[in-house]
């Protein structure tokens, strides 16, 4: 260890280069890649290695910051600090003894606005990590805070820090946060100031921040609310009653802070329409106002959100990254009661949970729905707003108003309005208000079935959305774009948009020929938004399901990806969806998946990496879906068996012995009681070959375990191995394998290995 301490400085300095650059994707690698190291090399070292190595980081730190102006260096030493955070609980306490006090100094915060939320997010982290009662700091830095929200302050990152540093607290420390905006009232005069700031990013962080602090303050009002033994109403009681409930004493603070924000929220949606000088300041006021009122809503109906955290945040995940084997250890034999590190330590940074946080206030409900019609009149005049920033808000109110009350909405003409809003945002020029435009699609047709299913009284009398699918169908199907047609030009102004969008780049048109070499397409794949979209329209019921059939053409011919996959996997197992109709998606799947299991290309050692990445998707997709025993064996598991278990790619030959290990398992899973009474002796004979068979693959599998030169596929060998295939184990050519297996390089593998003998 004291050789490895000895030239830590200079591993330090390897990364210091990545880690300054401009580019993201080039320090986030750097990030990853110095938090591997220091996981492999320092993740058991002793306290008086981590106090030296504690030392050196804080050397480190003190000369890259030692410059204020030099915006990469500051966030080199940042993303040092964060990789040491992350890496074990030790260093974690040790680094913020010595360091919380260094980024409490650290004034420059007006250059930047990335490396402004990088500092706050890493000071409450390492804030709560210190050994002395040091979370009281809180209580310095909210005054500061709001000194920097204040309307005189000049500068905007400032502005942007103090706003960011408030939403931190309150995610980081939410009891001690409610104690210091106490009373509420108060602090939100000085919080709204943000709201109508010039700048949009800062009212949209004003926002993140005031769904922060609502969740905080739900959580307090629940608990007075249990206190004071008052009767407490699950989210789906809540969501099914319209009534105004009783409020007590103790809940008249909350109610009227949560009043304030509705009144303010309404007098920025009320402003003056005969001042044209001040037009700029007047679509912020509106765009501070819709942005308020929207967070005020999505504490109102925890139903809707649910639904939008189930069916649309999926498809915007990002890309799944290779996992090295001594992650997939680390989370495997951690206890219970332990905290295992992150993947990636900018996954403590993005906090990706925080949004997910779903509550649901009964007073907020309830100001909302007594001023609904007030509300509906105010927000529906915004929608010929030239600027796409008011509409971008306004598209996520409307299905959040639709859900709230829909059998008032119905009886109004809103949902017409709010139908050909969505349509005209579809044929939008921006990606981002077609995305939101097709998610708004979905969740009005969701909230227009789930309405009338609850409406015992039939007091609902339009005509549902899902009776005429056919200009919905049309929106949709525009989005699937004949490939034939992406190197030609194209009549259609849409499309002509489209094409520009989707297919600008001749790098992108020549990866999807190179994956049409694997899996010739008809179309090209659309954004994930429009397979959000069909999801929630198959939730709809069985007059969605016509449109769904019609849809299939264009969904099993536009290649693969995990968007897709998802979608058609949700319609799968959704019980309103007809049989015949999952009955096609599992035929056209199985298809595709021969077209790209079977083609020659595939076994080329020199794959593109879109080659790669579809057929990586094709081996999980045998994985995902639950098809039938015949339609894997013998066609696939021979391909798999024959071509892809040790094909020349090291991530292609772990997801083979992956996916191949789950199609041999549900082989295992005996016969129904059915298929053995038709013909007892033909079903025996074929049983028994089929366990020879697997036994021959189990052998075969295991002896890449020990000879691969990888130490993840030697990894993933042992792991898929691990319960469902002692029968074939305990043979003596199987168990020679094992105890040889017991001298592996890696610690991780000679386990495993032992758990299997």
């Amino acid at each position: 260890m004291s050789v490895t301490d000895t030239r830590f400085p200079a591993l330090l300095e390897q990364f210091a280069v990545d880690l300054q650059s401009p580019n993201e994707d080039t320090r986030r690698r750097a990030t990853d890649e110095l938090y591997e190291r220091i996981i492999s090399q320092y993740a058991d070292a002793p306290s008086d290695v981590v106090t030296v190595i504690a030392e050196q980081v804080q050397e480190f730190v003190r000369n890259k910051m030692a410059n204020p102006n030099d915006v990469n260096e500051n966030r080199a030493a940042l993303l040092v600090i964060l990789c040491f955070v992350c890496a074990g609980q030790n260093f974690y306490t040790e680094l913020s003894n010595k360091l919380e006090p260094t980024l409490r100094g650290y004034k420059q915060m007006s250059v930047d606005a990335n490396l402004c939320e990088l500092v706050v997010k890493l000071t409450c982290i390492l804030v709560k990590g210190c050994g002395r009662m040091s979370i009281d700091q809180f209580s310095l830095d909210v005054p500061k805070a709001l000194e920097r929200i204040s309307r005189e302050e000049q500068h905007e990152t400032r502005r942007y820090s103090g706003i960011t540093i408030l939403k931190e607290i309150a995610i980081a420390a939410p009891s001690r946060y409610y104690h210091l905006i106490t009373p509420v009232e108060q602090f939100f005069e000085q919080l709204f100031g943000t709201m109508t700031d010039p700048k949009q990013y800062i009212r949209e962080a004003f926002a993140e921040t005031m769904q922060a602090t609502l969740v905080v303050l739900i959580d307090r009002e629940r608990e007075e609310q249990k206190n004071n033994n008052s009767d407490i109403t699950t989210g789906q009681d809540l969501t099914s009653s319209n009534t105004s409930y009783a409020i007590n004493t103790e809940s008249n603070t909350f109610l009227k802070a949560y009043n304030m924000a509705y009144n303010e929220a309404m007098k920025c949606l009320q402003v003056e329409t005969t001042t044209k000088n001040k037009n700029a300041q007047r679509e912020d006021r509106i765009h501070g106002g819709l942005l308020l009122l929207n967070e005020l809503l999505r504490v109102s109906d925890v139903k809707f959100e649910s639904i939008c955290q189930d069916l649309i945040q999926p498809y915007s995940a990002p890309k799944p990254k290779p996992i090295s084997y001594k992650d997939v250890h680390r989370s495997r034999v951690a206890l219970t009661f332990e905290r295992t590190g992150p993947l990636s330590p900018m996954d403590i940074i993005d906090n990706p949970e925080q949004s997910q946080i779903q509550v649901q206030s009964s007073l907020i409900r309830s100001i909302m729905l007594e001023n609904f019609v007030n509300i509906c009149n105010q927000v529906f005049q915004y929608r010929q707003q030239p600027k796409s920033m008011i509409p971008n808000v306004l598209i996520r109110i409307l299905p959040r108003l639709a859900s709230l009350d829909y059998r008032w909405f119905s009886h109004q003409p809103y949902v017409d309005a709010t139908m050909t809003f969505i349509y005209e945002r579809i044929n939008s020029h921006e990606l981002k208000e077609r995305q939101l435009a097709f998610h708004a699609l979905g969740l009005m047709i969701l909230s227009d079935k789930t309405s009338r299913i609850n409406d015992t009284d039939s007091l609902i009398t339009t005509t549902p959305l899902t009776k005429d699918m056919t200009k919905i169908f049309e929106c949709l199907k525009q989005t699937f774009i004949p490939i034939s047609s992406t190197n030609t030009s194209i009549t259609s102004g849409h499309a002509h948009r489209r094409q520009n969008s989707n297919q600008s780049s001749s790098s992108q048109q020549q990866q999807q020929s190179s994956i049409n070499n694997l899996l010739p397409c008809r179309y090209s794949s659309p954004d994930s938004s429009v397979f959000a979209c069909i999801t929630m329209i198959g939730e709809a019921g069985p007059d969605a399901s016509k449109c769904l059939d019609n849809l299939l053409e264009y969904l099993l011919h536009c290649g693969l990806n995990h968007s897709l996959l998802f979608c058609l996997d949700k319609l799968c197992s959704m019980p309103l969806i007809h049989t015949d109709t999952k009955r096609k998606i599992h035929q056209g799947l199985l298809e595709n998946l021969r077209s790209i299991l079977s083609n020659p290309l595939a076994y080329n050692p020199n794959l593109t990496n879109g080659q790669s990445d579809i057929i990586l998707i094709a081996l999980q997709t045998l994985r995902i879906f639950d098809f039938e025993a015949q339609a894997i064996e013998p066609s696939f598991i021979d391909i798999l068996n024959q071509r892809f278990i040790e094909h020349d790619s090291v991530r292609i030959r772990i997801e083979s012995i992956i996916t191949i290990t789950h199609l041999l398992r549900k082989l295992l899973l005996p016969p129904s009681q059915a298929s053995l009474s038709t013909n007892t002796t033909t079903s025996l004979i074929a049983a028994n070959k089929l366990r020879i068979k697997i036994g021959v693959i189990t052998q075969r599998i295991l002896t890449i375990g020990v000879t691969d030169l990888d130490p993840d596929v030697r990894y993933n060998v042992f792991l898929t191995l691990q319960d469902d295939f002692k029968q074939f184990l305990a043979k003596s050519e199987a168990l020679e394998l094992l105890f040889f297996s017991v001298h592996d390089e890696c610690h991780e593998i000679r386990e495993l290995a032992l758990s299997l003998i």
